[in-house]
This record gives C-alpha cells, sequence and structure tokens, in this order.
C-alpha cells in the first residue's frame, strides 16, 4: 500500500472519530491511479473556512472532493500532526549497531519466518544480481533477509537498493558486513578470488546475528548468483530440523542431490560431481536448519576451506541421516540453480550407476539433460 492511501485512509478514519458532527460528500468521477500518481498524492484545503477538498497530482486534477466539515481549523491542524507523525515512523530506516535494519509490516504473523542469508562482495554485476534475488524474496512472505558484504564497511550502493525493496513485500532486510580475515584473502593480484574461502565470514557473521535475535524460525543460506523458484520457499517453511533437495545446473552431472531410499523414503547417499572426503557432498543453496538446531549447536560455524564449507557445517550440527527432511516432491524435482556456472559448453555427463536406478536420481536425470518431450 502506498503512503498516499495510507494517509487518506487515516483521514477519513479520523473524520469518523472526531466528536463533532461531520457531513462529508463525495462526488465525481474517480480515476485509477499508478504507483507514480499514488506517492505524489496530496490533499490541499481550497481555504480556511469548510469548503472543498482537492487532489492534485503533478498538477493534474484527478479527483474532486465537497467536503463540509464543522470546525475546520481544529480538524486540519490535528490532521496534519498526525498525518506528520504517521508519515514519520512509516517511512523512517533504524541504524542500530553498525548495521541497518528496515522493516515493514507485510509479513503474515502466522507463518514461520524463514531467515535468507545472502553473501555478498563488491563486483560488476553485484548490484544487478542483488536486484534479481531481491525480486525474488519480494513474491515470499514472512521472509527476513539478511545481506552480508565482504567489507569493512557497508556499500553506499547497496544500502540505497536494500532501502528500495523494503517498499515492496521483504518484511525485514538486515544489513551486516563481515570482511574475510586477512590471513585467508589473496597475497598476490595471482590467486583467483574463487580458491579462497568466499563467503565463510559473511555467513558466520549472520548466523552470529540470528544466535544473538532469533529464537524460531528457518534458516536459510541464498547466494545471490543463483536462480530460485518461489516454490523452494514454502517447501522449507515446516522444517523440523534440516531439510535437503536438488541443485540444478552444478557439477559434471549438471545436479547435485540427496539420494532418497524409495522404500523408507529416508536419504541414504549423496549424488554429486565430487564427492571427495566430504560426508555431506551437497551445495549451499541444497538445504534449510531450523534455529533452534543453530541453537543446540552453539559451535556450528562455516569453516575457512574452500569446498568444505557445507560439509563442515553440516557436521557440527550433529544430526543423523534420518533427521534429513526430502523436499521437492522427496528430491525429485529442481527448484533452486546454481546459474553461475549456468553456461555449460556440453551436454552434463550424466552417466547413472547401477545404485541410482529406481531412486529419485533417476527422475531428476531428466530434468536436468532436459529430456523431457515439448507439449504440442
Amino acid at each position: 500500500m502506498s503512503s498516499s492511501w495510507f494517509h487518506l485512509e487515516f483521514f477519513f478514519f479520523f473524520v469518523c472519530l472526531y466528536p463533532k458532527p461531520v457531513v462529508l460528500s463525495i462526488y465525481s468521477d474517480v480515476i485509477r491511479l499508478s504507483p507514480i500518481d499514488r506517492q505524489l498524492l496530496t490533499w490541499t484545503l481550497a481555504d480556511n473556512r469548510p469548503g472543498k477538498l482537492y487532489s492534485t497530482v503533478s498538477g493534474r486534477s484527478h479527483m474532486k472532493m465537497s467536503c463540509w466539515i464543522i470546525r475546520s481549523k481544529a480538524l486540519v491542524f490535528s490532521l496534519v500532526l498526525l498525518l506528520g507523525v504517521a508519515g514519520f515512523l512509516h517511512n523512517n530506516s533504524v541504524f542500530i549497531h553498525h548495521h541497518h535494519h528496515f522493516s515493514n509490516s507485510i509479513d503474515n504473523q502466522q507463518l514461520p519466518v524463514i531467515y535468507v542469508i545472502t553473501p555478498t562482495y563488491r563486483r560488476l554485476v553485484q548490484l544487478a544480481e542483488l536486484t534479481q534475488l531481491a525480486q525474488t524474496l519480494s513474491l515470499v512472505p514472512s521472509v527476513h533477509w539478511i545481506v552480508v558484504e565482504d567489507s569493512q564497511e557497508l556499500s553506499p550502493d547497496v544500502i540505497r537498493l536494500l532501502q528500495r525493496f523494503i517498499g515492496l513485500s521483504i518484511g525485514h532486510i538486515t544489513h551486516l558486513h563481515g570482511r574475510m580475515p586477512e590471513q585467508f584473502r589473496a597475497n598476490d593480484s595471482t590467486t583467483p578470488y574463487t580458491s579462497r574461502p568466499r563467503g565463510a565470514s559473511n555467513r558466520n557473521r549472520a548466523l552470529h546475528w540470528i544466535r544473538e535475535n532469533v529464537e524460531t524460525g528457518v534458516v536459510y543460506f541464498a547466494d545471490d548468483d543463483n536462480t530460485y523458484d518461489v516454490r523452494i520457499f514454502q517447501e522449507m517453511r515446516d522444517t523440523k530440523t534440516i531439510s535437503m533437495w536438488p541443485v540444478g545446473l552444478i557439477g559434471i552431472h549438471g545436479v547435485s542431490s540427496p539420494v532418497v531410499d524409495p522404500s523408507t523414503g529416508y536419504v541414504k547417499a549423496f549424488f554429486d560431481g565430487w564427492i571427495g572426503d566430504r560426508i555431506y557432498p551437497v551445495d549451499m543453496a541444497s538445504f534449510a536448519i531450523n534455529v533452534q538446531l543453530l541453537h543446540q549447536n552453539p559451535d556450528a560455524v562455516m569453516s575457512y576451506r574452500a569446498g568444505y564449507q557445507e560439509d563442515s557445517f553440516l557436521k557440527s550440527l550433529n544430526f543423523t541421516l534420518k533427521d534429513i527432511e526430502p523436499k521437492a516432491n522427496n528430491c525429485t524435482e529442481i527448484l533452486v540453480w546454481h546459474t553461475q556456472n549456468g553456461n555449460y559448453k556440453s551436454v552434463p555427463s550424466f552417466a547413472l550407476k547401477s545404485r541410482f536406478e529406481n531412486t529419485n536420481v533417476e527422475t531428476l536425470r531428466s530434468q536436468t539433460l532436459n529430456l523431457s518431450r515439448p507439449v504440442v
């Protein structure tokens, strides 16, 4: 709802409660206003006596009202004062302890809150990718977006972007910074950024904030260079301990996923292009955890070992395979894509080993290789 319509509704509410007799008549054509016009909407009294009230938008008269009000001076004074206070409370954002927190009142209070942690760093496509993710999250009810920059201070450009999106439907945004320790940064210009433990300091900063400020909800790590189907947020919202699902466009197979035992419904293994010595060879976008699990394991953090952040973090949460809740239709649907690696020059290799036959991995193969027949 725009602030102009908020003021208009507040005005009529005030008039209805005013203790003196009020006679209000409205006439003429009402024209649908665009979002820009709504923001430009202002109310003016024709004179200081009971008289006509006009709506003006950029000099164009869209709507005329005849408003006969008893004791208009007192009413106008009270109205201006209350609108000033309401406008300040409605538009003001709060700065607390070296981070920005923006909020509005759009959240559905009955839904568990999803705390979406997004690490980010300065680069050419940073604002574009944050904008894309912000537009996705604006479609998700009851979400709290925690954006953490790999820097010593908050970026003015990112601050402006987040302030813009809090006016949509992102209920709450917390903006932090958590710079990677110097010993893990590149020692010279020849060391690529991809060889560093990217996002570890950002995510640990967000985990610390959650432990300090949150008691209930769900935590999800959403990088700004991924693509998300909004259904994945609905899937994760009722996570009791830890939930998992497939991630597309990643690794030599083009997909990474838990393997679900069809006879029990439990996760029994993992399918990924690189298993290595990892117990949990999954992508950062493939799981969500309940906040209570985080509180039960206060030492659970991201390691500074590149390629092992997910594995080390999940091991420190002390759960078993039976605790994992398979989502996305028992891990048969891809609702998240690792689009940073989306420019495959050849079709991913997807040699299906016998131990994965008759499991959800067989279903994922068709989606990954886009083998579905076109609808005619």
